[in-house]
């Protein structure tokens, strides 16, 4: 091994980092295309019929718009047959330039399992919908627990408009709910910031409030819970 790497450079020495990088992108470039412009689309759209036939199945597809395309490879296939019945939330990831990776995930009594993945240049709601649409078509009526076209049952986000907006869109007859970790996480945001005025003394009070408000199940305690903590007496800032 040692003498392939002397001779991997005109100058029979280990190559330097700048060198492994210049020799890693021109690699990519040949093999995948540029990673801006019609160069890799015609390379996406290349990979994706690749894929396919490799798959022996419709796992991915790809499209020239402001959505680039939707995998769902055999695996996560296999998990929407089992428990795809709901959405549990967007794992956001951001790629080289405006590329934009979302990774859709499942509960399970394992932890999160994979359904899509969504690839576009935007994270808009218009953009994220027609990504939804292209996945429904990949998934098929096998889909999100054989619930096929009309999505899954429950989809559980943050509170992201463009996210839940989208999802309204593609699937009209999910009940789409916030995310408990993250409506606690804004809470705590917003008592530790200044606008809420909320002394150091009062945050964690008020924070249980909400906390118990958030995993009572019956209406009467929670509006119980909801005028204690209207009613709590601020300590003067």
């Amino acid at each position: 091994m040692g003498s392939d790497m002397c001779t991997c450079r005109p100058t029979g020495r280990l190559p330097d980092l700048p060198y492994v990088q210049r020799l890693f992108h021109k690699v990519c470039r040949e093999e995948y295309g540029t990673q801006t412009g019609p160069t890799m689309l015609a390379a996406l759209k290349l990979q994706v019929e690749i894929y396919n036939n490799k798959c022996n199945d419709t796992c991915a597809l790809s499209s020239q718009g402001a959505p680039l395309g939707v995998v769902c490879t055999p695996l996560m296939k296999k998990v929407h047959q089992q428990w795809g019945a709901v959405l549990h939330r967007f794992l956001r990831e951001y790629g080289q330039g405006e590329l934009q990776v979302f990774l859709l995930l499942t509960h399970s009594c394992a932890g999160g399992l994979p359904l899509g993945i969504l690839l576009g240049q935007s994270e808009d709601e218009p953009t994220i919908a027609q990504e939804l649409e292209q996945l429904r078509q990949v998934v098929g009526e096998k889909g999100f627990a054989g619930r096929g076209h009309e999505g899954p049952q429950l989809g559980i986000t943050d509170d992201c408009r463009a996210e839940r907006g989208a999802l309204g869109k593609a699937f009209p007859k999910a009940t789409l709910l916030l995310c408990s970790f993250h409506l606690l996480q804004a809470v705590w945001r917003w008592l530790w910031s200044k606008e809420s005025g909320v002394t150091h003394g009062d945050r964690p009070a008020l924070f249980a409030i909400v906390k118990e408000m958030l995993y009572w199940q019956e209406i009467g305690s929670v509006d119980r819970l909801y005028s204690e903590a209207r009613g709590h007496p601020l300590q003067p800032g």
